[in-house]
């Protein structure tokens, strides 16, 4: 099997080769870039052969789609869906997986669609994803209102800029995401816009992070968890967490304490603070057993809880905040980079499909636990929006590059435009 792959992928090299020579040089780099995906995919991907793969978890598919109860989408913004991301399949081919959207189109792709709303959209939508095997054989479906808005904001003043504040992991450190929302963000609210936050990186000799605009700050630490926000003091220890402390954390009466309102006195905010973004969990669950799925579910509910105390603390300080969850995309499929990237560590932490069923257990027990239960906590559907192959580069599995970036805000910022109006129809 693997000497006939080879001799295909030579195959495919040549005729890429062939039309470069052919028309002049004058390759698409769009094509070319999922040219390459596809090869890098057949040459790292595990090969899929009945039940099993070549991997240490026992997890199985969960070829149920999962999706928040409401899906946000602005006019003129594409909105991807991958249905990589709404399932935990090994090899997605194995399944029949259709979209429908009522009074809607989407433009359908062989890996997802692409929904583009137009003003005639506007309002809300059922959405409906369903999977059956190629006997036609129901296994599951998911629905999803999806509400199409208008690309504005309410009117923002000097008095009452948009004041948004964004807490994450390395994924937030790498300022990609907050650099993107920013530029977004500011033309609509006329430039009246801060994002709050004590920490602006500078330009890191890391590939995938790159220097915090001159308005750009934010609460983004590589490495971090919802423990480390609400209890993380270790002066002196700086070179190893980013910082020494917390920056909920304030000493008082000699111990540090979760004080939110200091933290938002001491930024001194024109107006209230209109929504804070959260991207953490992936780290607090790294190295949860999918395969003992009773001790990895009471695992994750502990992370949760520790999310809720923290949300909570937000809620009591300032009760009309916003506060978006967004749904930890997978990483890379490749079993290759993640061996390069976590081998060193072993093959539990170098199984790319462990991992995978570990955030699939973590989205589901975030839609499961937040999921309308509070008009002011919204979640983000960004684990069904990144390109798993394109938005990661071979040298790195869980950081996405400038492509899959701009995917994650693209769902982000029309999550957080809908917020916003409806809030300024309340």
């Amino acid at each position: 099997m693997r000497r006939y792959l080879s001799a295909f992928i030579v195959l495919i090299f040549a005729l890429i080769w062939a039309l470069t020579v052919a028309t002049g040089g004058r390759l698409v780099e769009k094509t070319w870039r999922k040219n390459a995906a596809m090869l890098r995919q057949c040459l790292s991907a595990p090969v899929v052969s009945g039940p099993t793969t070549k991997t240490s978890s026992a997890a199985p598919d969960d070829p149920i789609p999962r999706m928040p109860a409401v899906t946000m989408a602005v006019v003129g913004e594409k909105l991807t869906l991958y249905s990589d991301g709404l399932l935990l399949a090994r090899d997605t081919s194995r399944y029949k997986i259709k979209l429908a959207i009522d009074g809607m189109g989407a433009e359908q792709h062989p890996r997802y669609w692409a929904i583009i709303p137009t003003s005639a959209d506007i309002g809300d939508h059922t959405m409906r994803v369903s999977v059956s095997d190629w006997d036609d054989k129901p296994l599951g479906e998911s629905s999803s209102i999806l509400r199409i808005v208008p690309d504005k904001v309410p009117a923002y003043s000097a008095a009452h800029p948009l004041n948004i504040l964004i807490v994450g992991d390395s994924v937030i450190h790498q300022s990609m995401i907050p650099n993107m929302l920013y530029r977004k963000l500011s033309p609509l609210a006329e430039g009246h816009l801060r994002f709050v936050g004590t920490h602006q990186p500078g330009k890191s000799e890391l590939t995938y992070y790159e220097a915090a605009l001159p308005g750009v700050h934010h609460e983004g630490y590589g490495g971090w968890t919802w423990q480390m926000f609400m209890s993380h003091y270790k002066p002196g220890e700086e070179k190893l967490y980013k910082i020494p402390q917390s920056p909920f954390l304030f000493v008082e009466d000699g111990k540090p304490t979760l004080d939110v309102k200091r933290y938002l006195d001491e930024r001194k905010l024109q107006g209230p603070l209109d929504a804070a973004i959260f991207m953490l969990g992936v780290n607090d669950t790294f190295s949860i057993d999918p395969s003992k799925p009773q001790s990895a579910r009471e695992q994750i509910d502990a992370v949760l809880s520790t999310a809720d105390s923290l949300l909570q603390a937000f809620r009591n300080t300032s009760p009309d905040t916003y506060l978006l969850l967004i749904l930890p995309p997978y990483f890379t499929p490749s079993y290759a980079v993640f061996e390069r990237q976590y081998g060193a560590s072993g093959a539990y932490f170098a199984d790319a499909w462990r991992q995978r069923a570990v955030v699939r257990m973590l989205n589901q027990a975030m839609i499961d636990h937040y999921d309308g239960k509070d008009p002011h906590i919204i979640l983000v559907p960004t684990n069904a929006v990144l390109d798993t192959i394109d938005g990661y580069d071979p040298i790195n599995p869980s950081h996405p590059n400038a492509y899959g970036n701009r995917s994650l805000t693209e769902a982000l910022y029309g999550t957080l435009v809908a917020t916003l109006q409806h809030a300024e129809g309340n």
